[in-house]
């Protein structure tokens, strides 16, 4: 007979926010991989965009990305509704997502973020660290695609923009798991 298996200790905002998020980001990803072949199944030409599904992504990602053709990869022939590096940027946030539904790391922003990272004498400055250095890769790339006339590739474009989303989702649920610790420090004091 198999045993159920069951979450370690009682569920909290941070786990919930984890869930929902890992579950946006899931969610989010298969919409902008489907478009393009909802498009293509529909003939291809942009007129196929009237399908309200592939509208609704393709509108949504033009209000987060500049969807320029030649830097979005395409799927049946038809340009994703994110370029290269926004595509990315998806990747790495529904990654980090997804282990952090595996991990699930400490409450507290510190604590959460550092759960991901091997142990220090110094979490906070190795948590910061790595934050900086995870999202300075896109700037480095973005900012000499911008100031020289040096052309990234698909791959680099994608890659570092895998590192900031990464980077980005580790952010956003740190914050979530700290105002979390210090909600639960004010409501029960005792406890300390």
């Amino acid at each position: 007979m198999a045993t159920k298996y069951r979450f370690p200790g009682p569920l909290t905002v941070t786990d919930v926010f984890a869930a929902v998020f890992a579950i946006v980001c899931l969610t989010s990803l298969a919409a902008v991989v489907i478009a393009p072949l909802m498009v293509a199944a529909g003939g291809g030409s942009d007129a196929a965009r009237d399908s309200p599904a592939a509208a609704i992504v393709y509108e949504t990602g033009g209000l987060l990305c500049h969807q320029m053709p030649e830097r979005s990869y395409a799927l049946a022939g038809i340009p994703m509704p994110l370029c290269e590096r926004c595509f990315g940027i998806l990747l790495g946030m529904t990654a980090l997502a997804g282990a952090a539904l595996i991990v699930r790391p400490r409450r507290g922003f510190f604590a959460y973020a550092g759960g991901f990272l091997p142990k220090t004498r110094h979490p906070r400055l190795l948590v910061i660290a790595t934050g900086i250095c995870l999202g300075l890769p896109m700037v480095i790339d973005g900012t000499l695609q911008l100031a020289t006339p040096y052309d990234s590739t698909a791959i680099v474009r994608t890659v570092t923009g895998f590192l900031y989303g990464i980077g980005q989702a580790g952010f956003l649920l740190a914050v979530v798991a700290g105002a979390d610790a210090r909600i639960e420090r004010w409501r029960h004091p005792e406890e300390e």
